[in-house]
């Protein structure tokens, strides 16, 4: 995240050098230290975050996709058309894994 916002990043920068990324570390750690103090079950946890992810992945998808096959933002590095048609499949069958989530009650 601190990268997207143009920030330092990385635990090989200083604390003056990156203190958005150290800010950011310092909130997973404690928002972790809360859930476990406040008895979350750790396996639930996982097979929700699991979840999101996979919900979230096909939108996502779509953006990296798109932007990987502009020329105006990729230059001579756009996809060539093996890897655009493999993207392309990974998002589709990640979109239908998520209907098919929806649709079976999985959620």
């Amino acid at each position: 995240m601190a990268g997207l916002i143009g920030k330092g990043a990385g635990f090989s920068n200083s604390l003056r050098e990156a203190p958005v990324f150290y800010g950011l570390c310092a909130v997973g750690t404690i928002g972790g230290m809360a859930l476990s103090l406040a008895s979350v079950n750790p396996i639930k946890l996982l097979v929700l975050v699991a979840v999101v992810n996979g919900l979230t992945a096909g939108p996502f998808l779509i953006v990296v996709m798109r932007v990987s096959s502009d020329r105006a933002i990729m230059g001579e590095n756009i996809n060539g058309a093996l890897a655009r048609w493999l993207g392309w499949a990974t998002t589709g069958l990640m979109l239908i894994a998520a209907v098919a989530l929806f649709a079976t009650g999985g959620v």
